[in-house]
């Protein structure tokens, strides 16, 4: 009888010490948590996210092999809504996923690598998982998210990011109807949510060529470092402009010349005085505001097409400067043929560039209190970049084969289309181009994992997907619909419905 007591004395002390080791866990994992969520660099939310992950997965070994949003659901279980902040975030991406676009949809063998963790190619990872995608991959060859330049965001866009919760891990997202944000802080959003939905972002990892598996229907991914599982079905080349993805599978593109002009960019401190206040954010071209344009280059002999300026982190301007009023001015030092070789750094003088961009910004409002951003610690942020054609992918995807494996290849993004920056399309084509991949994708990968796909699905799929590209192409933003936007191009091209 003694002994029985003393047992049950010992089983309620290991109960409540079960308990407590229960509870601190569930501190750790909640820890974890808000500090992934709040962590402002790219490598310090990795690591934040993966002990958040290895707490969750810490005494469940049988869920490490999960699916993008069977993990996702697991992750969301294991999280201890410690607050408001913490409940808000999973209910808005459950709320995401049980939407009736997603709902009940299949999670099919899919493997998806993605190229880039752009913005472009974060929106493609996010949609893949949600649509149900076995695995998703994200390789990126940088460890931080570092541009400051600031991208005008269409409402559609706005619409887009803040029904995935965009708003949760950036507090200023939209706020006040503010349309513009820092290229980083976009990113930085996203790989959130796409970590959250169970995306595997792999970081200093570089794209190097593709071939089909030896072993599988699958092809593999050759990458430095290689990838744990390199196996894929749907490529999507989200890298940019000289996207080796493109380059790879011959991606026909045109250029468009429009512009002898050369692109400046600059970034400027906020020193929070009144004088910001009065400074007006938007777009302005040379013939459309004849008097301030006129007076900068009867003043300083300064000649540009366009200047646009935005405010966020910091005060951005992006301006089209004529060739020889550069060499004027000193900024650049030869008036060489190729485009890339006179915007090179060994041809800039970077102080008449600082001198130039500055008597503009000034000449605009810019408090001369405001200093440059310094990047690294070393220089200022300014550069020249190549502002005299535009690059188009004619096809935006295309079925390869080989020894008998079908494969999607897909560009999105800058990859596909160039931006044209003063009429603000870049964030805006990153995500309709994302979403209609991802809606090609979602009517062909059935057919992907099957031993003998019907050709007739796949290419119903691909015409449907150049239809709504040429849409993307020419695009502006009163174009595109702003609300209950889906995948569907259909819900998001105004004359979509026109052309089909």
């Amino acid at each position: 009888m003694t002994i029985g007591i003393v047992s049950n004395h010992h089983d309620d002390d290991e109960s409540k010490n079960n308990h407590a080791d229960s509870s601190e866990d569930h501190t750790d994992v909640s820890r974890s948590f808000l500090s992934f969520v709040k962590s402002e660099h790219l490598a310090e939310s990795m690591a934040n996210f993966n002990e958040f992950k290895r707490l969750c997965l810490e005494n469940n070994a049988d869920k490490k092999e999960l699916s993008c949003l069977s993990l996702s659901d697991f992750l969301e279980s294991q999280t201890p809504a410690s607050n408001y902040l913490v409940k808000r975030i999973w209910e808005t991406i459950r709320h995401k996923k049980e939407s009736s676009e997603y709902k009940g949809r299949k999670t099919l063998d899919t493997r998806v690598v993605i190229v880039g963790a752009g913005l472009a190619g974060l929106r493609t990872a996010i949609e893949c998982s949600l649509m149900g995608c076995e695995r998703v991959t994200v390789i990126e060859k940088r460890e931080e998210f570092s541009r400051l330049n600031i991208l005008h965001l269409w409402p559609f866009v706005i619409q887009d990011l803040r029904a995935l919760g965009a708003k949760e891990f950036w507090s200023k997202f939209a706020i006040g109807g503010h349309d513009c944000a820092p290229i980083w802080q976009l990113q930085m959003i996203l790989v959130k949510i796409a970590l959250l939905l169970g995306v595997q972002v792999v970081l200093s990892t570089e794209y190097v060529s593709s071939a089909p598996s030896t072993e599988n229907q699958f092809w593999i991914a050759k990458t430095e470092p290689p990838l744990q599982d390199p196996t894929f079905n749907v490529l999507i080349g989200a890298e940019g402009e000289r996207s080796r993805v493109a380059e790879e599978f011959q991606f026909k593109q045109k250029v468009i010349e429009f512009s002898s002009a050369i692109g400046i960019t600059a970034n400027f401190e906020i020193v929070h005085c009144p004088e910001e206040n009065k400074m007006q954010e938007g777009g302005f071209i040379s013939y459309l505001h004849r008097d301030f344009f006129s007076k900068l280059n009867d003043e300083n002999n300064i000649l540009l097409e366009n200047l646009v300026y935005y405010r966020s982190d910091t005060h951005y301007f992006v301006m089209t400067a004529a060739k020889k009023s550069l060499l004027a001015n000193g900024v650049l030092k030869e008036d060489l043929h190729d485009n890339l070789a006179i915007v090179n750094i060994d041809n800039i003088n970077t102080t008449a560039l600082a001198a130039f961009v500055r008597t503009v910004s000034e000449a605009y409002g810019l408090p001369s209190q405001c200093k440059f951003v310094q990047l690294g610690g070393t220089r200022e942020d300014v550069c020249l970049f190549d502002f005299s054609k535009k690059h188009a992918a004619d096809d935006p995807s295309q079925i390869v084969e080989k020894e008998g494996k079908k494969i999607f290849v897909s560009l999105v993004g800058d990859a596909a289309l160039n931006p044209f920056w003063p009429q603000g399309t870049g964030a805006g084509h990153a995500c309709l181009s994302s979403l209609d991949a991802a809606w090609c994708i979602q009517k062909i990968r059935e057919e992907l994992g099957k031993q003998n796909p019907d050709d007739g699905v796949l290419k119903e799929a691909l015409e449907e997907h150049h239809r709504a590209y040429k849409l993307m192409e020419s695009a502006k933003c009163e174009q595109i619909k702003s609300k209950d936007c889906t995948s569907d191009p259909s819900s998001r091209y105004m004359t979509y419905s026109v052309i089909v």
